[in-house]
């Protein structure tokens, strides 16, 4: 069997999943709905470069911060320059 490749962002995105639905008492599901809604994906692969040297829980803290902006002006990630 030939292992799958992931990109590394990719596996930054499944680490900061995990990590956000453990620190947040949510369901898998709950929380990949909540990443979907706010674009996290794209935001993360924009600021991987940085995001994937801090501590866990800056990283979540960093993801709040990014979704209650995005609630703030009402855009997701990818139409945020435009405000």
């Amino acid at each position: 069997m030939t292992p799958i490749k992931l990109a590394p962002g990719s596996r930054f995105f499944i680490f900061a999943l995990e990590q956000y639905k453990y620190a947040k008492g949510m369901t898998g599901k709950d929380t990949l709905d909540l990443f979907e809604r706010y674009s996290v994906m794209s935001y993360i692969q924009e600021f991987y470069d940085v995001l994937h040297t801090f501590g866990t829980g800056y990283i979540i803290s960093d993801l709040d911060d990014y979704m209650k902006h995005c609630d703030e002006y009402g855009v997701p990630y990818e139409n945020a320059s435009a405000q």
